[in-house]
């Protein structure tokens, strides 16, 4: 898999305050089926980038077209080759998204 040593990058980010709470919130938040989340950010009129692994194995890569139709105003960036953790992964793909979308 390329990219550096993405796995130890995210085991590490476990250690930091507030991590876990986070991961526990976006749990109950979904509440098993994330789709209402996506349907009211697609209501937000708020500017996304979908950016997706298309070898993702925790959000899978076929309900990319459901959550497109979900977030019409999402820009949607397929991720060659990447998995769920595509910034560690692949960062010299999903870099350039990040940083012109933030410009």
């Amino acid at each position: 898999m390329p990219g550096s040593d993405w796995r130890a990058q995210e085991l590490d980010a476990l250690q930091y305050k507030g991590i876990r709470n986070a991961l526990l919130s976006t749990l109950r938040q979904m509440n098993g089926d994330p789709m209402p989340a996506y349907q009211k950010l697609g209501t937000s009129g708020l500017p996304v980038e979908l950016l997706w692994g298309d070898q993702d194995t925790t959000v899978l890569f076929d309900n990319a077209e459901k959550v497109q139709a979900a977030i019409p105003q999402g820009v949607f960036h397929p991720i060659p080759g990447a998995g769920h953790e595509s910034p560690y992964e692949e960062s010299e793909i999903v870099n350039p998204f990040l940083i012109d979308f933030l410009k």
